[in-house]
């Protein structure tokens, strides 16, 4: 069999490093970022290529993909959906989901009451934020002829082959609400052969949400919290460095200043320290309740940091029938109070070896074969 040819096109330069779960001596891949050359430097450093956000840069990155097996988009934003709509039919189209793709679309469902009534500023202005969409729409008709919501339900809907996700039980989910959703692919893990049994390095530290972006629901945790009357045997770190939401984090700064156990880490962290948090943390607690730091969770999962997630959030329950010891956010409340929020040795073991066993069940190799049976299909 002949190298197959897989184009991966990026615009956000976190996730560009995720092209390696398709690392096979079968494939050929090519990197492609929409974006300025030198903000990226990681593992495809040099080999990476760099168009910009324009149409003659996304009409040179669809001739590009012209003599491709595979097309992977990572995230289906404009440009991604703009370049898959105009890729020949033969052409094979990968979509890794986000999950802000589909989950913006659904405020409704994603956001809490106290969520909801901070965000409450933006439709005080209703008038202001529909001429902003108008003008917003207007300028894209004007550098593309065509506009955002146009492309997303052409390529999302029609156009991709293929939905690359981290959880079928969240597909289903979706689908019961996007029933034109493409067949489900389910990403590869790495092997994870080391059993880690240690906590007895843990600290006091309690992690909260993955970014600043509403989805996390920060409020109610910071309300529970306040209802508890929390003393300093816990320090609290919300993880508040990226995802631009100003009026929303402008209201949860000011809520969180009442705590004095609360502090927001707003800086970039580097990888080590990010890894490192997760070694010293007992807990993890993410109240979005839609799939999101799943990153954070994985690594929370190695390190053995206590998960605790919304009953609202489908990832939730996957987990559980994945075999994993993963809490609610209830649970959370009651283990601050009771001072148990560390897990235990037997339940730290017990998770590091379903975490061993989900990682073979959802094997880089088996992800590899698939994606070589959807090639010779197609062939």
């Amino acid at each position: 069999m002949p190298k197959a040819k897989i184009v991966h096109i990026h615009s956000d330069i976190k996730f560009v490093d995720g092209t390696r779960g398709f690392d096979d001596k079968l494939f050929e891949n090519q990197i492609v970022i929409i974006g300025r050359k030198g903000q990226y430097t990681g593992f495809f450093m040099d080999v990476a290529l760099y168009y910009e956000n324009s149409r003659s840069g996304l009409q040179s990155i669809i001739k590009f993909c012209e003599t491709a097996d595979i097309v992977v988009v990572y995230d289906l934003n404009f440009p991604k959906s703009y370049i898959v709509n105009r890729l020949p039919r033969s052409t094979i189209v990968i979509w890794r989901f986000f999950g802000l793709e589909l989950y913006e679309r659904m405020s409704n469902f994603v956001y809490s009451e106290l969520t909801k009534r901070a965000r409450g500023v933006f439709a005080n202005n209703a008038t202001y934020h529909k001429f902003k969409r108008f003008g917003k729409a207007l300028l894209y008709l004007i550098r593309f002829q065509t506009t955002p919501e146009k492309e997303f339900f052409v390529s999302a809907f029609k156009r991709v082959d293929y939905f690359l996700g981290l959880s079928e039980k969240e597909f289903h989910f979706l689908r019961g609400i996007w029933p034109k959703l493409p067949p489900f692919l389910q990403i590869g893990f790495d092997r994870y052969d080391v059993i880690n049994k240690e906590i007895t390095h843990k600290t006091n530290l309690i992690l909260l949400g993955n970014n600043r972006s509403a989805y996390n629901n920060h409020l109610d945790l910071i309300e529970g919290l306040e209802f508890l009357k929390i003393s300093n045997e816990y320090q609290f770190l919300v993880l508040f460095n990226y995802a631009n939401c100003k009026v929303y984090s402008d209201v949860v700064k000011e809520r969180s200043s009442k705590i004095k156990e609360i502090v927001l880490l707003e800086d970039f962290v580097p990888l080590e320290k990010f890894k490192q948090l997760y070694s010293d943390a007992s807990a993890l607690v993410i109240n979005g309740y839609r799939q999101m730091g799943m990153g954070n969770v994985f690594e929370a999962l190695r390190k053995n940091t206590k998960i605790y997630l919304s009953e609202k959030n489908v990832m939730l329950d996957w987990l559980i029938e994945e075999g994993f010891k993963v809490f609610t956010i209830n649970d959370f409340f009651k283990d601050v109070e009771a001072g148990s929020v560390t897990m235990t040795v037997e339940e730290a073991i017990f998770n590091q070896k379903q975490f061993s066993n989900f990682c073979k069940k959802y094997s880089r190799e088996r992800f590899n074969e698939a994606i070589i049976e959807i090639i010779d299909r197609a062939r």
